[in-house]
């Protein structure tokens, strides 16, 4: 691969990232990221219900890959980073598209009706 591709892919990969639709996409990802770790982190210490034995073979399986544990911390670490800077972003230029709130009408009072 030349250098030249690699620089356009590169270069477009940014450019969708500057757009919001490009934020709101890695928002999305990495959310869907963070909620599969949070569910596969619950099944995981679900298993206690199934007594100490199954939870003692479910930890040395999980330590017995540590390839496995850094590669999931290091790529929640990035999905969390990338998320709250994605969220502060977004934040920003919301605030910038329209730096007056909505006015906020107060509910009429109910009328009393005769019956």
């Amino acid at each position: 691969m030349s250098a030249v591709a690699i620089n356009s892919t590169l270069a477009r990969g940014v450019f969708f990232y500057r757009t919001t639709i490009g934020k709101k996409v890695i928002m999305a990802v990495t959310g869907l990221i963070l909620f599969g770790f949070l569910i596969g982190h619950m099944a995981g210490n679900l298993q206690f219900f199934l007594g100490r034995e199954t939870l003692n073979t479910y930890a040395e399986h999980l330590h017995g890959l540590p390839a496995l544990l850094w590669g999931t911390r290091i790529v929640l670490l990035v999905s969390v980073a990338l998320h709250i800077v994605a969220a502060a972003q977004l934040y920003n230029l919301q605030r910038a598209a329209r730096p007056v709130s909505y006015h906020k009408r107060k509910a009429a009072p109910k009328r009393n009706t005769i019956e």
